[in-house]
């Protein structure tokens, strides 16, 4: 059996827990490829939590630090999870890539496109495992589609809605900092929308051009003892062209009070319908659950074990994991792709994004950046 993987959490709030599952789930499977050796969180309690949790699930009880400098130290600790609000993915990156660990990294890739940019760089020349938390593309559902669209069960795509909305006038997830600019980078199309815009470059392959708008409805949220004046968009909406021919509908909000999340992708040959499953022309219906277990009986219920084992496989074999550093940052470029197009008030071809020729609304955060440090 190969060494296990000497692992360190920097973050340990919401999304570590989240994370923390996943592995759980991987050691019940048997999947012995890791210890929990250190956390980190510049909240000492909270991180003492996170390792009393940790220990109380695997047995071993993590050193606790409130520095990362001082973890990434660690000769020991071969891989770090990064579980930090969006500004700090790029600092705690660099520093972690400049200390020869591999990295695991909650979505975004980082808070701008540039920063995005100077990571894939760094990674490409550090020959470490660099990962992007993105499990989306691994939920059962969502690899049954991948697979039956390569399979052409509803022929050639022709074009897809994918929409979304929820949260009402609360806070997203609690988290004051995710309706910030200067803080998150972006709102609902960025936050959330980062797992879309994984998901449909993974369905439907490289995307060409974009044109899209965002709007923010409720501007003050209150909830509980919190209160934030929102920088950020809680709604936003784009028509995606596709390099491969097919087009599509995006939206997604954090101003509905009721919400909802359907997918439909429509075909030469038939419909997929979400919950309805996929109609086809010759009138054969076949249910979401036959799909499943028709193109994934394979994959396991949580996503967040099978990106981590991809990881740790990844790390043991040399092979680059699936959502790498491009993955993420190509996943990034369509949310901002979104946002520059918007802020023109015209179509922008993705490309250009992606490689920073367009980049108004990124100088946008940056000055909010720039303006919260002062």
């Amino acid at each position: 059996m190969a060494e296990k993987v000497k692992l360190a959490f920097i973050g340990c709030g919401g999304m570590a827990r989240f994370h923390l599952k996943g592995l759980k789930d991987l050691k019940e499977e048997g999947n012995e490829l890791f210890s929990i050796e250190a956390v980190c969180d510049v909240e000492e309690q909270r991180a003492k939590s996170f390792s009393k949790e940790v220990s109380g699930l695997f047995g071993n009880q993590p050193l606790v630090y409130t520095d990362p400098e001082e973890l990434l130290k660690r000769k020991d600790i071969e891989a770090v999870s990064i579980c930090t609000t969006h500004i700090t993915h790029y600092p705690l990156a660099k520093e972690a890539i400049k200390a020869g660990k591999h990295i695991m990294i909650e979505k975004p890739l980082a808070i701008t496109l540039s920063e995005g940019r100077k990571i894939v760089e760094l990674v490409e020349r550090s020959g470490l495992v660099f990962a992007v938390a993105e499990n989306y593309r691994r939920i059962p559902l969502n690899r049954a589609i991948k697979r039956m669209l390569e399979e052409k069960l509803i022929g050639e795509i022709y074009f897809f809605l994918y929409q979304w909305a929820g949260v009402g006038d609360k806070i997203f997830c609690g988290t004051p900092w995710r309706h910030r600019r200067s803080e998150s980078g972006g709102g609902c199309m960025f936050d959330n929308g980062v797992h879309d815009s994984d998901l449909m470059q993974y369905w439907f392959g490289e995307v060409d051009e974009v044109y899209g708008t965002i709007k923010t409805y409720i501007p003050i949220r209150e909830e509980k003892s919190l209160r934030v004046e929102a920088t950020n968009e809680d709604f936003g909406a784009a028509i995606i062209s596709f390099k491969s021919g097919v087009s599509g509908s995006w939206m997604g909000s954090w101003a509905a009070n009721k919400g909802f999340h359907f997918v439909e992708i429509v075909g030469s040959r038939g419909t997929y319908y979400g919950e309805r499953g996929v109609e086809l022309k010759s009138g054969q219906v076949i249910s979401k659950e036959e799909l499943v277990k028709k193109y994934a009986s394979d994959v396991r219920e949580n996503s967040v074990a099978s990106e981590y084992e991809d990881f740790f496989r990844a790390i043991a074999t040399g092979k680059g994991p699936e959502t790498d550093a491009l993955v993420g940052l190509k996943a990034m470029a369509l949310s901002y792709a979104l946002y520059e197009s918007a802020e023109l008030g015209k179509p922008v071809k993705f490309d250009d994004v992606l490689e920073g020729r367009i980049a108004n609304f990124e100088k946008k955060v940056v000055a909010a950046i720039e303006s919260r440090l002062s």
